[in-house]
């Protein structure tokens, strides 16, 4: 016969003490239209005849402004003030050191003596560096920084004193005001695909013959948000599809605060479906009729 025993006085040995999961620190999807900063007037400190400051505002990535130094600056003059709060750079050049710097005034005169916006030098690389990956076909840089100040004149500075080409090379600069849902998009289907363009061919008898089109290929983004606020969309996501259209290019990244992925999760692409906004049968904490939205991206090599 066995003594009784308290149940928690039995020798079932120590359990180690509850340690709550890490959670993982992400941030909603980020869009970046380049509409504002197209209208803009840049120039440069330094620039190589043939490749020219203004190919920054062009959509090929391909289509390169040079300077002649590792150490420069593209002014950026808005049109009108705007409460820019990102700046991506696509197709860039820049070394694991590179580090960026981006200004906004409302005066001309004050915007390097005394900005209204000052990011300070950041680099141009997330917490776990430069990635060491082959055949990448653009590098993208994406600062962002809290902003509701609206100014003029702004101005990008950029160091790399770690550059063996010995100079500055991008394909596209955008500075904007960004757009982030409230409610990020749906865990569900396929973010993140290629879009393919190799060919293959199968003879009569069964042998398949393969040839390579590019060293790699454009990505594809295919994201849905089931509901967010009205004036999200409407403002927002509306606002940019519409005026980019299938023709015109955004940045995307499909979480900002990724470090190790961050290049896999952020592109240039343009859009690659017509948009439309189900409304859905939710309410937002106002009492205002939610809508979706989907977006579906082809990054331009």
């Amino acid at each position: 016969m066995t003594n009784p025993a308290v149940y928690g006085a039995l020798p079932l040995g120590a359990v180690d003490a509850y340690v709550a999961p890490v959670q993982g620190v992400s941030k909603p999807l980020l869009l970046l239209s380049p509409t504002d900063s197209d209208a803009a007037t840049m120039a440069a400190g330094t620039q190589v005849a043939t490749l020219p400051v203004g190919n920054l505002q062009t959509i090929q990535p391909q289509k390169k402004w040079r300077s002649t130094a590792t150490l420069d600056y593209v002014s950026v003059t808005f049109a009108s003030p705007i409460a820019a709060n990102a700046l991506a750079l696509v197709g860039h050049n820049l070394s694991g050191v590179a580090v960026i710097r981006v200004r906004g005034a409302i005066l001309q005169a004050n915007l390097t003596a005394a900005p209204d916006i000052d990011t300070g030098w950041q680099s141009a690389w997330p917490a776990t560096g430069k990635p060491t990956i082959a055949n990448w076909p653009n590098w993208l840089a994406l600062l962002t920084w809290a902003n509701t100040t609206a100014t003029q004149y702004w101005r990008v500075d950029i160091a790399d004193p770690g550059n063996t080409d010995g100079y500055l090379e991008a394909g596209r600069l955008v500075l904007g005001t960004s757009w982030q849902p409230t409610y990020n998009f749906d865990v569900q289907g396929s973010p993140i695909g290629f879009d393919s363009v190799d060919a293959q061919s199968k003879s009569a008898l069964g042998f398949l013959f393969t040839s390579k089109a590019v060293n790699s290929p454009a990505r594809l983004f295919n994201v849905a948000i089931s509901g967010t606020n009205r004036r999200e969309v409407f403002d927002g996501i509306s606002e940019i599809q519409r005026l980019r259209s299938l023709w015109g290019d955004v940045i995307c990244c499909l979480d900002p605060a990724e470090t190790t992925d961050f290049h896999r999760f952020s592109m240039q692409g343009a859009f690659i479906q017509k948009p439309d906004y189900p409304i859905v049968p939710w309410f937002d904490s106002t009492g205002a009729q939610m809508f979706g939205a989907k977006i579906g991206l082809n990054e331009l090599l």
